[in-house]
């Protein structure tokens, strides 16, 4: 974006982009490797032990594209929901992907903002809030939008409640 940061990742550089200038953001490119790794390795040994996990980010996300994720959501016992947050009350859509281990995530389809016109939200008919710039009250609209709306939050646990009532159904 104009007058945004440079770009530090790429589709075809999910990694870090090869001629990253600033010595910083060489380093911010190496921790957030570092935390993808420590992420996927925390998947793979909660699936290796049937601990019911998931992973969420941004849809857009290049993480998503990460060799080690994109292994973890070809798994067997995983799959991949997509959600919208407006779906959950926020006046911004905020589509949002989660990777679950174990956990059956398919009845958070629902909560897709889909066939409504562009911008416009499929739920109240409203236009969504932009997320950018700061709100009256001075904060940055992305920080305000950090927390998980607490319906996504419930229908999120509900998947995780599921899980163990069919395992002890099984049992």
């Amino acid at each position: 974006r104009p007058n945004g940061p440079p770009r530090l990742r790429s589709n075809q550089h999910v990694l870090g982009l090869p001629d990253i200038a600033s010595a910083s953001d060489r380093h911010k490119v190496l921790i957030g490797n570092i935390l993808m790794r420590a992420s996927v390795r925390i998947f793979q040994t909660c699936l290796e032990c049937c601990v019911p996990v998931t992973l969420e980010n941004p849809a857009s996300s290049r993480l998503w594209l990460c060799p080690g994720v994109l292994k973890l959501a070809r798994h067997s016992r995983c799959n991949v929901a997509t959600v919208e947050f407006c779906m959950f009350g926020t006046p911004w859509r905020k589509s949002t992907s989660i990777l679950g281990g174990l956990v059956d995530l398919s009845s958070l389809s629902k909560f897709r903002c889909q066939g409504a016109k562009r911008g416009v939200c499929a739920r109240t008919g409203c236009r969504h809030l932009e997320l950018s710039g700061k709100a009256p009250c001075g904060t940055f609209w992305t920080k305000i939008a950090e927390p998980y709306p607490k319906l996504f939050s419930k229908q999120l646990a509900q998947c995780f409640f599921d899980y163990e009532i069919e395992t002890l159904a099984s049992n």
